[in-house]
């Protein structure tokens, strides 16, 4: 009778987490791909287009306020997150920085009108220069091995186009099958009452939840990157603010563990030996990865905050001086 009892248990536990995984799942796509379009529509009649730079200007000059409170704002609710040891909000911010992108899928804005309001948080990046939205550029990197592999192969074009367009498809699908997996197999562990949960899709990623967004959020990237130029113009791609942002992504993740570590001691120790930090690669990629690493501090993987801080600076300066030359 109590093993029945433990059964049924296990399969509401397993079918609570599947269909709140999914309704997650869904909703995030739906909020990503179709959304922005709706929320367009009714936007553009109360932030409308201007027809001319001038009027542009116009726009800009009174929102200039808003845009930098608005990352004040954001990177605010990251410090705090790191702060009080809190890392969803960190993560939070993150997410805000990268929702920025969703102005790419309103075809017929203007730079800053309807759905592009949210660009707003760029604004202090753009008064530098355009160009500081894309150096982050090196993240960019699969789309020209792409390119280059299909001009080989006889590809032109819009052809290419096309190729672009399926890479972005199919990197939002994994991202979004991972993100589901990674929070149903969570969700039924916490169900179970498991602590440490090392199960399911948890044996192959120790951040298969980050590790999904991440895939997700950069197929939305590339994805953005072929879509034609809102009326009015060019508007550099934010691959910097999508660096940045899954950068503090991977930094909390880094913290979690220090945390987790603390918590669950030897235990945990076993487990990130047997299972990849979040993707799962072999050994002769992790290396490279590890380099910098093994070079600054004489670890493969930071302890404390002084250690995330540091590899966090070298690596972005790394990626922002690799970014340079594509972005001119």
């Amino acid at each position: 009778m109590n093993v029945k009892s433990q059964e049924i248990s296990d399969i509401k536990a397993f079918f609570l987490a599947v269909v709140l995984s999914l309704v997650f799942t869904i909703s995030l796509t739906y909020a990503t791909l179709e959304l922005p379009r709706l929320l367009h529509r009714v936007l553009i009649k109360i932030i409308p287009e201007y027809p001319t730079p001038i009027g542009l200007e116009k726009l800009i000059e009174p929102l200039k306020l808003y845009g930098y409170a608005a990352l004040i704002m954001v990177l605010l609710l990251i410090l705090l997150g790191f702060l009080t040891k809190r890392f969803r909000i960190t993560v939070l911010g993150s997410v805000i920085m990268q929702l920025t992108t969703f102005g790419y899928f309103a075809f017929t804005m203007f730079v800053f009108a309807g759905i592009g309001i949210v660009r707003l948080i760029w604004l202090p990046m753009l008064e530098i220069s355009p160009m500081v939205l894309r150096l982050g550029d090196v993240v960019l990197l699969p789309l020209f091995v792409i390119g280059i592999l299909a001009a080989i192969l006889g590809y032109r074009g819009i052809e290419i186009m096309h190729l672009y367009s399926y890479a972005s498809i199919v990197a939002m699908f994994i991202g979004a099958l991972v993100l589901f997996m990674g929070t149903m197999t969570w969700l039924y562990g916490k169900f179970k009452g498991v602590e440490l949960v090392d199960f399911w899709i948890y044996k192959y990623s120790r951040h298969p939840q980050y590790l999904g967004f991440l895939i997700y959020s950069y197929g939305l990237l590339l994805l953005a990157s072929i879509m034609p130029a809102p009326k009015g113009g060019y508007f550099p791609l934010p691959t910097f603010p999508w660096l940045i942002a899954a950068l503090l992504v991977i930094d909390v993740a880094i913290l979690e563990e220090i945390e987790l570590r603390k918590k669950f001691g030897e235990q945990f120790n076993e487990y990130k030996k047997r299972v990849p930090f979040m993707l799962p690669l072999p050994k002769i990629f992790e290396y490279p990865i590890k380099l910098i690493t093994l070079l600054m501090i004489k670890k493969s993987f930071p302890e404390n905050w002084k250690e995330v801080t540091l590899i966090t600076v070298v690596y972005t300066i790394l990626l922002v001086v690799l970014s340079i030359p594509l972005s001119y």
